[in-house]
């Protein structure tokens, strides 16, 4: 089966606090705090315990299951450093950054990159034995692949003495494919950007056909929430055009944006505005509030519509008129996050675990339950990469 992409699965609890003041549930996070309580594997590991009915009419919800040829079904995890986000890359690849263990509590002692091969083993062909250990950037949340292979990480600044970051910088490294840091990128392979917030982070990365990226971010200053979005151009520079200087300020996250082609699609409070290359508005694509949309591979946008206190999944055309073939489907307040696949039908996740909907909508099968699903993400190969375990595990499900 072949699966519509986004791009990648992001772990940093203060991402998800953003997100779930979206889907109307209440979270505080300031800095990046331990793991919370382990919920659990059995329903993690166990997709048989599910509300899919083989006898219902209609259209019938896949039976999903845990990859055993991944990290032999146990999922990627790390004792000692912490994972922020994960993305697939070519050839059934999947890269993780980690923040690295040690150092202050604020940036802890930069970031770890690795590469893992298609069965979750670590690809040792990449930089030093897996991995690239780098102080560029701190914090890594925001992952993403361009179609060239490079890597590009967001972050925020490291403040130590080889940089001259305060850490409240937002960053982008590019790392080739062998696993070096591409210094034609930005300053000495990276970009640093300002966003005026006491504490700052990247929540997600969506890379542009022509390579250059639109990046999501978060802030906090004396518990006032911030928002915004840059648009960086393929050698890493601001695209002025865009916003002020390249930064374009919200009211909520945008962390569920997307890019068409050299389109960016940004979610603002009135609509999901299409931004050119060069930065300057094309209008709505979606001109009604949405906190996020995926792209379907037949035009068609796949959102999260929302009026701020409840959420529902819609369907729009290509020109943003609503699909009426498409019957709505609410979502809870636990909402996570959700993929498009090729013929329409939907996964996604929230608090009960991963639910299927078909590609007309209207109901919804729980497939996998769960309460330590979050991000998930589709694989070139047609798997489902999924953030588990309170963020402390990457699994991947077959269907």
């Amino acid at each position: 089966m072949t699966l519509t992409s986004s791009l990648s699965i992001r772990f940093a609890p203060v991402v998800f606090t953003a997100l779930s003041a979206l889907a109307g549930c209440s979270s505080e996070n300031s800095g990046n705090p331990s793991p919370g309580p382990d919920p659990g594997d059995a329903g993690l590991l166990d997709a048989s315990k599910s509300d899919a009915d083989p006898g219902q009419p209609g259209p019938k919800a896949p039976a999903v299951s845990i990859d055993s040829s991944f990290a032999a079904g146990s999922g990627i995890t790390d004792a000692t450093h912490r994972i922020y986000a994960a993305a697939p890359g070519p050839n059934g690849a999947t890269y993780v950054a980690l923040r690295k263990a040690g150092g202050s509590i604020g940036w802890g002692n930069g970031t770890l990159l690795r590469r893992y091969l298609a069965d979750g083993t670590l690809d040792v062909s990449f930089a030093t034995q897996g991995e690239l250990p780098t102080t560029l950037v701190a914090n890594p949340a925001a992952l993403a692949t361009d179609s060239e292979g490079r890597i590009l990480v967001g972050g925020s600044g490291f403040p130590d003495s080889t940089t001259t970051d305060t850490g409240k910088e937002i960053v982008v490294v590019r790392v080739t494919p062998a696993g070096a840091v591409d210094t034609t990128y930005g300053t000495g392979g990276r970009t640093k950007l300002n966003f005026s917030a006491a504490n700052t982070w990247s929540s997600a990365l969506h890379v542009r056909s022509d390579h250059g990226a639109l990046l999501a971010v978060y802030g906090r200053t004396n518990g006032k929430d911030s928002f915004g979005t840059f648009l960086i151009g393929a050698t890493g520079a601001a695209v002025t055009g865009f916003g002020t200087s390249g930064f374009l300020g919200s009211t909520s996250s945008t962390e569920y944006g997307l890019t068409i082609g050299g389109d960016a699609l940004v979610p603002t409070s009135t609509q999901l505005e299409r931004f050119g290359a060069d930065g300057k508005s094309k209008g709505a694509a979606i001109p009604t509030r949405v906190s996020g949309a995926k792209a379907g591979k037949d035009g068609s946008l796949t959102a999260v519509v929302t009026d701020g206190k409840a959420s529902k999944l819609a369907r729009f055309s290509a020109d943003g008129k609503e699909d009426a073939s498409f019957v709505a489907v609410p979502l809870a307040a636990g909402y996570r996050d959700f993929v498009v696949l090729d013929g329409g039908a939907v996964f996604y996740s929230d608090s009960e675990g991963l639910s299927w909907v078909p590609p007309k909508g209207g109901s919804s099968t729980n497939v996998v339950k769960s309460n330590a699903l979050s991000r998930l993400k589709l694989t070139p190969e047609g798997k489902l990469l999924v953030g588990a375990t309170n963020y402390t595990k990457i699994v991947r499900y077959v269907f």
